[in-house]
C-alpha cells in the first residue's frame, strides 16, 4: 500500500513539474515571438518612413500582442493612400491593416 502511494505520489509530481515547465516554456517562447514580430515589422517600416518627409508625423510603437501599430499624421489623403500601399506592400495586407489604424491625414 505504501508503495503505491509512492509511485501515485512521484507521477503526481512528475505531472506538475512537467506542466509547469511546459507553461513556463510556452508563455516564454511567445514572448520572444512577439518581440522578434515587433522588431521584423519596425525595420521594415522605419525605412518607409525615414525616406520621406510627408511621413516624418508617423510614429511606430510597440502592439502587446506582438509587431507594430502606427500613430500620427501625414499631410494628405494621397499622402495617406500613398503609405498605406507601401507599408501593406511590406508588412501584408492583414497585418497592415491593424498596424495603420492609428495614422490618418491632415486635410
Amino acid at each position: 500500500m505504501g508503495r503505491l502511494r509512492l509511485i501515485a505520489g512521484c507521477l503526481i509530481a512528475a505531472g506538475v513539474i512537467f506542466g509547469s515547465g511546459f507553461l513556463l516554456g510556452w508563455a516564454f517562447g511567445n514572448r520572444g515571438t512577439y518581440q522578434m514580430r515587433y522588431e521584423e515589422e519596425r525595420d521594415a517600416v522605419a525605412p518607409l518612413i525615414n525616406a520621406d518627409p510627408a511621413f516624418s508625423g508617423v510614429q511606430i510603437h510597440v502592439r502587446s500582442s506582438g509587431g507594430i501599430y502606427l500613430s500620427g499624421e501625414v499631410p494628405s489623403k494621397a499622402d495617406l493612400d500613398r503609405f498605406t500601399s507601401q507599408v501593406t506592400w511590406v508588412l501584408g495586407e492583414p497585418r497592415a491593416r491593424i498596424a495603420l489604424i492609428g495614422v490618418s491625414a491632415q486635410k
